[in-house]
C-alpha cells in the first residue's frame, strides 16, 4: 500500500484478487424480494430448502435493497433463474443475471485511492 500527496491511501488489487471478484459475481444472481423486514439468514435457509442445490447458496445483502445469491455451480445457479419469478412466504422474488463491470474495467481498476 502507497500514499500519495495529502496522505492519501491507495490500496492496490492483484490480478488474483480480481479473478476471484470476477469469478464470485459470474455464479451470481442479483434480485429483489418484495417484502420488508424478511432477515437473510431467513431468506437463505428458505432459498436452500426450496432450490436443493448441491451446495448451500450464500445470500448477502446488496445496495438499493437487492440481495445477491452466490451459487458454487453453474448448472443450479442457471436452473434457478430459468424458473424464476419464486414466491417467497407469498411474496415475488425476482432474480436476473448478475452483470458485473467488465473485466477490461476491473483491470484498468487497479488501485483504488482512500
Amino acid at each position: 500500500m502507497g500514499s500519495s500527496k495529502d496522505n492519501d491511501q491507495v490500496l492496490v488489487f492483484d490480478d488474483e484478487d480480481v479473478e476471484e471478484s470476477m469469478a464470485c459475481t459470474r455464479l451470481s444472481l442479483i434480485g429483489r424480494l418484495f417484502m420488508d423486514n424478511m432477515p437473510v439468514a431467513l431468506l437463505q435457509r428458505i432459498v436452500n430448502n426450496l432450490w436443493r442445490c448441491r451446495s448451500p447458496v450464500a445470500v448477502l445483502e446488496a445496495d438499493m435493497g437487492l440481495l445477491q445469491f452466490l451459487f458454487n455451480d453453474e448448472a443450479y445457479r442457471d436452473r434457478v433463474l430459468q424458473k424464476a419469478p419464486w414466491i417467497i412466504k407469498d411474496h415475488v422474488l425476482m432474480l436476473m443475471e448478475w452483470e458485473p463491470v467488465t473485466e477490461e474495467l476491473f483491470h484498468r481498476l487497479a488501485w483504488v485511492p482512500f
